[in-house]
């Protein structure tokens, strides 16, 4: 996937998130991101790209987990 279809999926979700608006992305969209941070490996956390990743709960939806690969809190 490039950045330019990551960014699409990935904005959508902080935007909607940021209006209260409902943030859920399908699962072939969180497929697509989750391939898209294996491929990029260690340079998806270069400056400027991801934030660290964060710390899920075990158990935690697929969402939360894919999003927490990108530094957000899902």
């Amino acid at each position: 996937m490039d950045s330019y279809a990551f960014d699409l999926i990935d904005h959508r979700w902080s935007q909607a998130r940021t209006q209260g608006r409902d943030a859920r992305l399908t699962e072939a969209e969180l497929a697509l991101v989750d391939a898209a941070v294996d491929g990029w490996g260690e340079h998806a956390y270069a400056p400027g790209i991801f934030g660290a990743p964060v710390d899920v709960p075990g158990g935690a939806d697929a969402q939360t987990r894919v999003l927490a690969r990108t530094g957000r809190r899902g």
